[in-house]
């Protein structure tokens, strides 16, 4: 998506809507423009560059992208939808240029990038369907352009993020299966990302929430236990060298909950995992089981933070 700048000095713009302007960051008292104004200049400029010559993808592309920026500088400003009108247009122009140039690759990242704001708009609003519905349509996409280039991390993090979009959307429906099935895949890939990068943080911790969405769908509770204690064993690591961030914090004291409310002798023989499974027979599915688990570890993380 491209940055649309002061046109003066080069600054980051915003736009405000009690002055219905865009405003530049480093100087809003004297570098500002009429929004429509503005917005009709910026858009007319790249589709005259479209329009001029139909087989310059750099052009489209251009066009496609000033209307994604400038939906999410309405967005940013709180107008949702002004920003989706914006959105659609722009994933309209990919659609369209994708059709005819798809092997492009620029074009197929533009179209994933798009297609990956209409996901996130879809889950943040809880419409589930509509959400794996645009992720099915952008995993053929993001695949493609892993294949071309395996090693780029960049595409690998893009196809790990559709993945796991996936999986937690199956999850969501209660579809636990197909859920395990595309957490396994986003685990396999991530834990290639780490042997490659080793000391990157922010992977690692990818790769324990990785783990702990594992466990969220298995039906044994031996790998239940193989996926948290693994969970665990990177983050106290990553908090013993300095390095956890504050969503990595999040999910290890989540994981240590979990643990914590699970009988502690489930992994030492067959005979207490029988006793734990016993203690929930109240609940008659899997579903309910895991219900049950979560409803504990609310009330220990409940306790600790008190």
């Amino acid at each position: 998506m491209s940055r649309i700048e002061c046109e003066r000095c080069g600054g980051r713009l915003r736009l405000s809507i009690p002055d219905a302007a865009y405003v530049c960051v480093r100087d809003p008292s004297n570098h500002f423009w009429p929004r429509g104004e503005a917005e009709q200049r910026w858009i007319a400029m790249w589709r005259g560059r479209a329009e001029a010559d139909p087989s310059d993808v750099e052009a489209a592309l251009g066009l496609a992208s000033v209307h994604g920026t400038i939906g999410s500088m309405s967005l940013a400003a709180g107008e949702a939808e002004r920003a989706l009108a914006l959105f659609k247009d722009e994933l309209a122009i990919l659609e369209a240029l994708h059709k005819a140039h798809g092997g492009d690759g620029r074009v197929q990242e533009a179209l994933l990038e798009s297609l990956g704001v209409q996901a996130e708009i879809a889950e943040q609003s809880g419409q589930w369907s509509t959400c794996l519905t645009v992720l099915e349509q952008m995993l053929p996409l993001a695949q493609a352009l892993h294949d071309a280039r395996p090693r780029d991390d960049e595409r690998a993090r893009a196809l790990s993020s559709c993945l796991n979009g996936i999986g937690r959307m199956h999850r969501q429906a209660g579809d636990l299966g197909n859920a395990a099935a595309y957490f396994a895949r986003d685990l396999e890939l991530i834990s290639s990302l780490c042997a490659r990068h080793s000391d990157d943080a922010e992977l690692a911790t990818e790769l324990a929430i990785a783990h702990f969405n594992g466990y969220l769908v298995s039906r044994e509770a031996k790998d239940e236990l193989e996926h948290l204690q693994a969970a665990e064993r990177i983050l106290d690591e990553l908090a013993g060298n300095g390095t956890l961030a504050e969503r990595g914090a999040d999910v290890r004291d989540r994981v240590k909950a979990v643990l914590g409310v699970m009988p502690a002798v489930a992994a030492r023989s067959p005979e207490p995992q029988r006793a734990a499974h016993a203690s929930v027979e109240q609940a008659d599915s899997e579903q309910g089981r895991r219900a049950w688990l979560i409803g504990r570890v609310e009330k220990e993380l409940q306790r600790r933070r008190a």
